[in-house]
């Protein structure tokens, strides 16, 4: 199993006794993309991810984010054959607490996952997406080198109907380039 860490963030598989974080922000999005899922169902392969966390699948890694030795959030690299290829992944991230945003962890996490998927993984492509309005997201990525490619137009279910999505890149010439000038402030 994979860790990775930075100055202010451990990126590590989950633990058991994390499973109930990890079911609460999952059970949003099911509520979000398929109201009629099976929970049960659902709690089971939530079960699966937490125990492969941490492990790359077919279908990417994902990871606990730590920070002050506490679960802060998650983040992942997904993979999606059908529609890219596999040196393409997109990551996701999500801190779970309003006092864990705005204090660089997010960055720090997407930067020691995108290092590990252009080092170790050799991503060819990392890309991103994050709501329109999510200029705090939206600056990270730029600062981290990661390149607005466009809107993706209600793209993205929310409680409310659907958002439109920016969607940034990171290539690899683009990281070898941007590399050395990451730092923990970045």
């Amino acid at each position: 199993m994979t860790v990775l860490r930075g100055p202010d963030v451990i990126l590590r598989p989950f633990r058991s006794e994390e499973f109930e974080f990890f079911w609460k922000a999952s059970e949003r999005w099911i509520e979000l993309t398929d109201p009629n899922a099976d929970r049960d169902a659902a709690r089971k392969q939530v079960r699966q991810r937490v125990a492969m966390s941490g492990t790359f699948t077919p279908e990417g890694i994902e990871f606990a984010i730590e920070t002050e030795e506490r679960l802060a959030g998650r983040i992942q690299a997904r993979t999606n054959a059908t529609v890219m290829p596999p040196t393409t992944l997109e990551i996701g991230i999500e801190l779970f607490d309003e006092v864990d945003r705005g204090r660089g962890l997010g960055a720090e996490a997407i930067r020691l996952l995108t290092a590990h998927l252009f080092e170790l993984r050799e991503a060819q492509r990392v890309q991103l997406t994050t709501g329109l309005d999510n200029e705090a997201m939206r600056r990270v990525a730029e600062r981290l080198g990661f390149v607005f490619e466009g809107i993706m137009r209600a793209s993205m279910p929310t409680p409310d109907g659907f958002c439109d999505q920016a969607l940034y890149a990171i290539t690899k010439p683009d990281y070898e380039d941007r590399r050395s000038g990451w730092t923990s402030t970045s």
